[in-house]
């Protein structure tokens, strides 16, 4: 059961993740046409790798550490375990900053990430979906700011306006949530045996999230390897376009990392994650058909430097409309601390990715990397479904490529599919008249609160 709470929290991480997007939007908008496309390639080459890096050293944040604080394990110990390893991985990247001084910035300000992501663990644990993705506006608009007073530094400005930026998010999140965090820290724990038992599940949540990391992070870092700066720039501006569906998955995701969790019911949490996938589905379906439509018209207004990428946008909002509904699957399993069953199918994704960047980088380009992407999202999707045994609640993903693609090649008046794929989802049982109600009402009570 969805509480009424959730779903008014759901519906309120919506809106404001279109607020953070839209920020985004604007911040793509100062790097993609303030700075050099070869500074703006090497510094998002950079952030990939420093991801990568950051979600091995937070092992198990927040989808291990959520559930297992709920189920009352001793979450201390993995605290100062994790404290340990920041300092670790922070010196050895003081020896990198040494050959490569403008990647200091990020190393100095490495150290808060813990304070970020535990701020986060205990956010979403009483349900507070909003405010985290109200942080995380305040993330990006912090970005935006610093790097708009930055642009005469080039490639420095953008890694220092990040780096700025970073630092008051984890200040913030740190404030908001200081009384889990003395709690937190003032009571000292090492054991060794938790530790282990922690690490277990969450370097398998590790495993999944670099698997994911493979889809997204790790190709641009492979583009920088196998193409350029300037491949990596054009790929940077044409995947944000289609990474507005994110919003869904990021959305649903929050609330369902902790239903599932708290629900014992296998029936119940079943019938939860069902319901969240039909919703999930239909709404990455109606916005990767808007994507495919308005590609186009978006890059050439606000981008025109980079026309010819909107092709490389349609086809990412195919692979994220995938990408949306399994990693809602991973998630559920997750919550239920069954990391283990989401490894396999992830990490082939991942080995396709690769196989496939591999071989179509040098070749094709950027165009290659958005073919494999798109093809891995799919491997993932199909091979999670069947995990979960729900291919009866999103068979009609089957026609997503086709539907996206024709409303690409119909530039705008693509929009206009969206009146018969409403139809058409009507008649498949994808979409009831008690959701588009449940959705209608829940935004009636968000509105009036």
């Amino acid at each position: 059961m969805v509480r009424v709470d959730d779903r008014r929290e759901v519906v309120g991480v919506f809106g404001v993740s279109f607020v953070s997007k839209l920020l985004t939007y604007f911040l793509l908008l100062v790097l993609g046409n303030l700075y050099l496309v070869e500074d703006y390639g090497a510094s998002t080459f950079a952030f990939g790798v420093f991801n990568i890096v950051l979600f091995f050293s937070l092992v198990g944040l927040p989808d291990t550490m959520v559930p297992w604080i709920i189920q009352r394990r001793d979450y201390r110990s993995i605290l100062y375990f994790l404290l340990s390893l920041n300092v670790l991985v922070c010196g050895a990247g003081l020896f990198v900053a040494f050959y490569h001084p403008w990647l200091l910035p990020l190393v100095l300000f490495y150290p808060f990430s813990l304070l970020s992501a535990f701020g986060r663990v205990f956010l979403r644990i009483q349900h507070r979906y909003r405010l985290i993705q109200w942080l995380s506006a305040l993330f990006v608009g912090m970005q935006l700011v610093f790097s708009l007073l930055f642009v005469p530094f080039g490639r420095l400005g953008i890694v220092l306006g990040f780096a700025l930026a970073f630092f008051v998010d984890a200040f913030v999140f740190g404030w908001v949530t200081r009384p889990q965090m003395f709690s937190a820290f003032k009571h000292f724990s090492f054991d060794l045996r938790v530790i282990r038992d922690f690490l277990k599940k969450g370097f398998i949540t590790s495993l999944i999230t670099l698997s994911f990391a493979f889809l997204g992070w790790i190709d641009t870092s492979l583009l920088g390897l196998l193409g350029s700066f300037e491949d990596v720039a054009r790929y940077n501006i044409a995947a944000p376009v289609a990474n507005v569906l994110s919003i869904i998955g990021l959305s649903l995701s929050m609330f369902l990392l902790t239903r599932s969790a708290e629900i014992r019911s296998r029936k119940s949490s079943l019938a939860l994650l069902a319901g969240t996938l039909r919703v999930a589905l239909v709404l990455s379906l109606l916005g990767a058909v808007m994507v495919g439509a308005f590609a186009g018209l978006a890059i050439q207004l606000f981008f025109p430097k980079y026309l010819g990428v909107e092709l490389y946008s349609a086809l990412l909002a195919v692979g994220l409309v995938f990408y949306t509904v399994y990693v809602l699957i991973a998630t559920y399993l997750n919550g239920k601390l069954q990391p283990e069953k989401v490894v396999v199918p992830l990490v082939v994704a991942a080995l396709v990715n690769i196989v496939l960047d591999v071989i179509l980088i040098p070749q094709l380009g950027v165009l290659g990397i958005v073919i494999a992407t798109m093809v891995a999202h799919m491997f993932a999707f199909v091979l999670l479904v069947r995990q979960v045994r729900m291919g009866k609640a999103v068979w009609p993903a089957a026609f997503v490529p086709f539907i996206v693609y024709g409303a690409y090649m119909l530039g705008v008046y693509g929009s206009l599919l969206v009146i018969p794929l409403v139809v058409l989802l009507f008649v498949t049982g994808l979409l009831k008249r008690s959701d588009v109600d449940l959705v209608v009402d829940i935004f009636r009570k968000f509105l009036r609160k």
